[in-house]
């Protein structure tokens, strides 16, 4: 059944696949844009290196963090939108 103002369907490209997570403020002092992370799907016994893509300029007022998105290499892996995703970052501050 279709809703009006609502997609019919959803197409997504499964081999360039990004991890959207959100950082404090606080931390924001570690990451830069290129900045090698680790990325670890459990669901599936994925741990392969990512490399944060994007910034977002601006923070959750309630929560005060921003988003930043991670592109990774999934490594012949099936990987689908919507699987829990764990990041680690070094706590090296980064100059700018």
């Amino acid at each position: 059944m279709q809703i009006p103002g609502m997609p019919a369907i959803i197409i997504t490209d499964l081999e360039h696949l990004k991890v959207l997570t959100e950082i404090s403020e606080g931390n924001l002092k570690y990451i830069s844009i290129g900045k090698r992370v680790g990325v670890n799907i459990p669901s599936i016994g994925l741990k392969t290196k990512g490399e944060i893509s994007a910034i977002i300029p601006a923070s959750n007022p309630m929560t005060h963090k921003f988003k930043i998105k991670i592109k990774f290499d999934k490594k012949r892996s099936f990987v689908f939108p919507g699987m829990y995703a764990k990041v680690l970052i070094e706590k090296k501050v980064v100059e700018k």
